[in-house]
């Protein structure tokens, strides 16, 4: 430890400095706003660590939150109060009226690790937090990676139960504006009896447009039935069935999809009544390859994640052959 540094605070006296900012400059909301700006050039490095004015030698420490894992820079309720009393001269000052912002109140938040950091220059500022942001980077990929092996196992356990509906789906955009979803299939795969139901539909508002330009024109090149056209009100109804069927029956669906959130919002849009959170398990392949490579930061499309697990693949860019490569993909990867 550097001479000089302060002792060690105990629990409760702490403040997260950032925090300090942000909530006095919210306090601010409404007034004029060279008012709130006041906030940032107070505590804008340049002008708070200058000779002039620096606040009260302020000390400062550092230590990650035992409430949310990540790692801030802090400072003790005396100083807090002290930042707080010049803020406030400084708005009064300039607005020549009372600016309420209220004086900092011990809390209880608790935190690990916690060591004094000398803070005396904006160089020295920017070095500490710049080291506090890869610090969090990393913690929250280390977090993502943890939640998506966590997807993995539980997919495994859902699969060896044999009881639920999996329902892997995809929708196929035009080319040239994504906003027009030319193809939508689904597969639903019943694990009670090792049955799948499939289909695949052609969008009859966009049966004008066609990909091939970008992206390989397959809509026509369905391998496990037969291709209907049907407006985008009438293909909603029909996944719409499907999902209340099996909600109904099991208390609950699994849906597959690689990138799922995509196709979820698209879905949406189109007034499709998901079941509640507690009703729907949801298995995306994307990231489930991440966890089984062990790089939160590995991005594959399907068809590499495919090849990664030796796996063949056609046809990718036919919304309902896409599904069944859905579901090769998740039991791959999940059992991998």
């Amino acid at each position: 430890m550097n001479v000089g540094l302060p002792p060690l605070p105990q629990d409760g006296t702490l403040h997260r400095f950032l925090h300090l900012h942000s909530d006095w400059k919210r306090a601010l909301t409404g007034y004029p706003p060279e008012i709130p700006q006041l906030v940032d050039d107070f505590f804008e490095p340049a002008n708070f660590f200058n000779e002039k004015g620096r606040i009260i030698n302020t000390k400062f420490y550092i230590g990650t939150s035992e409430e949310d894992g990540k790692s801030y820079v802090l400072i003790q309720q005396d100083a807090a109060v002290l930042v707080w009393s010049a803020l406030q001269a400084k708005l009064e000052r300039v607005y020549d009226r009372p600016v309420p912002i209220k004086q900092p109140r011990i809390n209880f938040y608790k935190y690990r690790g916690v060591e004094p950091v000398t803070i005396d220059s904006k160089k020295a500022w920017f070095n500490v937090t710049g080291r506090l942001r890869r610090v969090n980077k990393v913690r929250k990929a280390d977090e993502r990676l943890l939640s998506y092996k966590r997807q993995t196992n539980f997919a495994v356990e859902l699969l060896l139960q044999k009881r639920h509906c999996f329902l892997a789906f995809d929708v196929e955009a035009y080319e040239k504006d994504h906003s027009c979803v030319i193809e939508v299939g689904w597969s639903l795969f019943d694990s009670r009896y090792n049955a799948y139901k499939d289909q695949h539909y052609l969008v009859t508002e966009y049966r004008h447009l066609k990909n091939g330009s970008y992206v390989p024109d397959r809509k026509n090149v369905f391998l496990f039935g037969t291709s209907v056209w049907a407006s985008r009100d009438q293909i909603t109804h029909e996944l719409q069935k499907d999902i209340d069927w099996a909600v109904k029956r099991d208390g609950n669906i699994c849906l597959v999809g690689h990138s799922l959130k995509d196709d979820i919002a698209y879905m949406t849009k189109c007034n499709l009544r998901w079941p509640e959170d507690g009703q729907v398990y949801k298995f995306d392949t994307a990231e489930m390859t991440a966890a089984r490579v062990e790089s939160v930061n590995t991005t594959m499309g399907l068809g590499r994640s495919l090849d990664d697990v030796n796996l063949d693949h056609w046809c990718l860019h036919n919304a309902g052959k896409l599904v069944e490569h859905l579901y090769a993909g998740c039991l791959n990867t999940s059992y991998r």
